[in-house]
């Protein structure tokens, strides 16, 4: 048994035929990311702090045809002795193998290769430290992404005091469970500190792909987080009929949104960004075609997050009423109103500042700037009134947005259910949109649920 220490953790390997174990010890979050597989540890009770180590690092090649005959990826696992980002010491390495040809399907249309690439978080983002994850195509074969599909930011646990570590121990998959071969990872504490797994919590196995059936992976249903569905495709259809294994690390569930713009000159980057989340999976978007079927959808109740844009009529008296009496009831609420309507704006926990028509808008919490540009450049469209608003916070309301002249261009209110923005969503440029948006939701999904 060899037992090898890093930056906060350490890795115990047992070689030749005895169990393989990977046991990891962190304060945040533990991500192994191979492929289209992601391999996520929730955070355990936090311990001390370790003294700086060696930095241990996880490296993939293509597998030898010797180990793979059908090809496949050698995970090489080692130190960085000399903290140039590449390993100089070799603990012990894997290979997962890909699984044999199947019967020859019909042939289909060029595809695109899907990277994963990691850099370090921005530290106003995470205090402690953190990973952030890019997923998109390469294409143009270059090795880099040019199309980014998603991207997730994981932060590191502030250092606390002593506590049960979770650890984080591998093995060969049984036969049973992964015909093809595979690993099976144990989550649990140590509970005597022995450095061994006393309490098991979860377990997760990931099977090398099966001859004659490609495994396939399907991210499903999160806002934030990822729930990564794995299993075959039985009839070659590409699609998955048969599901094997399920890795749920969602950290914020897809809402239900229902969205209405009363007008626009140009096109409208809120609306946008929501038709893409939704055609990803990280919504349920429901547009309804009139000003009275969007009132009546907010009646009802059926909905978790109400955006509402009036940027080209006014709000009428049951509208307002209709929607502070959502908000009231607890209901989470994104509103426009450039004809400025003290009483919605009242229960929104802001008010308006009096100027107009500013061109840069900077969100200054982390949680709002995240994928976007600071400033955000604000184009009037062709509106001949207002396109924006100065706003400031009221009551218990928090400026998250400022404008140029240092006034607010957005209001979060009512325990971070409610942001009432004062521009309209068709000055921004719509390639911001669906993260902008998802910004939005994100920290609205996030907040206590209203009484």
């Amino acid at each position: 048994m060899e037992v090898s220490r890093g930056f906060g953790y350490q890795v115990i390997w047992v070689d030749g035929d005895d169990e393989t174990e990977e046991i990891m010890r962190r304060s945040g979050w533990f991500v192994v990311v191979v492929g289209m597989a992601v391999w996520m540890g929730c955070t355990g009770e936090p311990g001390l702090t370790g003294d700086q180590g060696d930095s241990v690092l996880v490296e993939s090649e293509a597998a030898s045809p010797e180990a793979c005959p059908h090809g496949g990826t050698t995970l090489i696992f080692g130190y960085d002795r000399q903290g140039d980002g590449v390993i100089d010491e070799v603990v012990t390495s894997h290979d997962v193998c890909d699984g044999g040809p199947g019967d020859r399907g019909p042939e289909g249309s060029d595809g695109r290769e899907l990277l994963v690439e990691t850099s370090t978080a921005a530290q106003n983002l995470c205090p402690a430290g953190g990973t952030r994850i890019l997923m998109g195509y390469d294409n143009n074969g270059d090795g880099a992404i040019d199309e980014v599909q998603a991207q997730y930011t994981i932060c590191s646990g502030e250092a606390g005091e002593d506590g049960t570590p979770l650890l984080v121990a591998s093995e060969l998959a049984d036969e049973e469970d992964c015909p093809g071969g595979g690993l099976s990872l144990i989550f649990g504490y140590d509970t005597d500190g022995d450095d061994e797994i006393d309490d098991v919590v979860s377990t997760e196995v990931i099977c090398d792909g099966v001859d004659g059936q490609p495994l396939l992976v399907e991210e499903q249903g999160c806002l934030e987080g990822l729930r990564l569905v794995f299993g075959y495709d039985t009839d070659g259809d590409g699609e998955l009929d048969e599901t094997v294994h399920v890795a749920d690390y969602c950290e914020v569930e897809a809402p239900s949104v229902v969205f209405f713009a009363d007008g626009n000159e140009g096109e409208n980057a809120i609306e946008a960004g929501l038709v893409e989340l939704a055609s990803q999976g990280r919504i349920e978007l429901s547009v309804p075609a009139s000003r009275s079927e969007m009132n009546d959808e907010i009646e009802a109740g059926d909905h978790d997050v109400v955006v509402f844009l009036a940027q080209n009529v006014q709000f009428s008296g049951t509208e307002v009423g209709r929607l502070i009496d959502w908000v009231e009831d607890g209901g989470r609420l994104i509103a426009v109103n450039w004809t400025a309507n003290s009483l919605l704006a009242e229960a929104l926990e802001s008010d308006y500042a009096g100027g107009t028509d500013q061109g840069e808008a900077s969100f200054v919490d982390g949680r709002f700037f995240q994928g976007l540009p600071v400033p955000l450049v604000l184009t009037n469209p062709g509106w001949s009134n207002a396109f924006a608003r100065d706003l400031e916070p009221a009551g218990d309301g928090v400026s998250v947005c400022a404008f140029g002249n240092g006034t607010s261009c957005a209001v979060l209110g009512n325990e971070e259910r409610t942001l009432h923005l004062g521009f309209l969503g068709d000055t921004v440029d719509v390639t911001h949109g669906p993260q902008m948006v998802r910004n939005f939701l994100t920290v609205l999904m996030r907040a206590p649920d209203g009484e």
